[in-house]
């Protein structure tokens, strides 16, 4: 009897034995692939983006009949460890919804590590297994996969492994350059710094220009029309990383600003007489508008020796006022200089292209008769604010005397 029964339970274990021989444990291999749907392959990645290693394992016996036992198989999935930083860290493991594999990860071995929680049919297992990483410093590193069936590789060992190598590639840096506007220049040049690392082009985003030279940091731009803009950016390209600045280019029309100074209702002044009269300033309608502060003179009526007149400076309300008044305006200040008045406009006033503005002066004849003189204005500059040398683009113009005289 004890012959027998031992004959029996041999008869089991080799029985069994043979069907775990059958029985072969396989990974399809690691690959990379994206964390974005479609989850296409990939080798590269930025530091701070994310990838799956991508594997699956099955039982791929030749025994249909074959089952793997509970907590038989145990599946190592190994990340990199470097002295420093290394280039990529696990971020977390995606499993399939009903899994046969429980997986834990060990910070101190840097190491995912799953055991199969339920039997394993012939031909079953769990697929695509994504474990996420992210990419931490610039380097290049594998990870892999070692399945082991009770403590040994199991029958074909040559699907009991896989591995994949992930290149980490920094991020390129561009430097953020300001846009420009230039007055009446249809060429402009750029200022970026080297790209390091990677390399470097220039693309036209917007407008019509020419890149002169696509591939320098600091090429020039041409051909942009009077009053147009470009757009142009430049894209610096590491690997699959890639870092970009745009810069938009201005041609800026100038003004052209002319003055006039209107007189009282008449020139002449008879002693302690006071009359109304206004200087315009016009911006011609063919022109651009004024891009900074206006700035111009008025003179004090004089014969070169004396004063003849006293005169006060307003400005008006309203820049096309028919009939001007001497009140003040918040748009312009002036300043009494002595023998002229300078008159400034502030931060923001613009005379566009067609229109002008009108500041009022107050004139008072001195009991000096029988003399004449002359009040002079003078349109000083039209400063270009932060559109370099945009001043006003013809000096010619930007004068007017007008003759006074004091009769008895």
């Amino acid at each position: 009897m004890r012959v027998a029964v031992i004959t029996i339970l041999m008869a089991f274990l080799v029985s069994n034995v043979r069907a775990q021989a059958d029985c072969d444990i396989a990974t399809t291999g690691v690959a990379i692939v994206s964390t974005v749907p479609p989850n296409d392959p990939v080798s590269t990645i930025c530091v701070g983006q994310h990838a799956y290693f991508k594997f699956s394992i099955a039982n791929l016996g030749t025994s249909t009949g074959c089952a793997i036992p509970a907590g038989s198989v145990t599946a190592v999935f190994s990340l990199p460890i470097s002295a420093g930083t290394p280039p990529y860290s696990y971020v977390g493991v995606i499993t399939p919804a009903t899994p046969y594999f429980n997986w834990v990860y060990n910070s101190m071995a840097n190491v995912l590590i799953g055991t199969n929680t339920l039997p394993i049919p012939h031909g079953m297992g769990d697929a695509n297994i994504l474990v996420e990483v992210v990419g931490n410093v610039p380097g290049t590193a594998s990870s892999g996969l070692n399945l082991t069936q009770n403590g040994v590789t199991s029958d074909n060992t040559a699907n009991n492994t896989g591995s994949a190598q992930l290149i980490v590639a920094a991020i390129p840096v561009v430097s953020d350059q300001p846009n420009q506007s230039l007055c009446g220049t249809s060429t402009f040049t750029m200022t970026q710094s080297a790209p390091s690392p990677g390399s470097g082009l220039w693309t036209l985003t917007s407008g019509s220009a020419t890149i002169t030279t696509p591939t320098s940091p600091t090429t020039t731009i041409t051909g942009v029309a009077p009053g147009a803009s470009a757009t142009v950016r430049w894209t610096v390209t590491n690997a699959s990383c890639s870092a970009y600045d745009e810069v938009t280019v201005t041609n800026v029309t100038p003004p052209d600003l002319f003055a006039d100074v209107t007189s009282p209702l008449s020139t002449t002044f008879t002693p302690s007489q006071a009359k109304d009269g206004y200087v315009t300033i016009t911006n011609s309608a063919s022109a651009g508008a004024t891009t900074g502060q206006i700035v111009f003179w008025i003179s004090k009526p004089s014969n070169f020796t004396m004063q003849l007149l006293s005169s006060t400076i307003n400005v008006f309300p309203e820049e096309d006022n028919p009939n001007p008044v001497a009140v003040n305006n918040t748009q312009f200040t002036v300043t009494d200089m002595g023998i002229f008045y300078e008159v400034k406009s502030n931060i923001g006033v613009v005379i566009n292209p067609g229109t002008f503005k009108r500041i009022g002066f107050k004139l008072t004849a001195i009991n000096f008769p029988n003399f004449s003189g002359i009040t002079t204005v003078t349109i000083i500059n039209n400063t270009g604010g932060s559109v370099a040398s945009c001043g006003d683009s013809n000096s010619s113009n930007n004068q007017s005397i007008i003759l006074f005289s004091i009769n008895p």
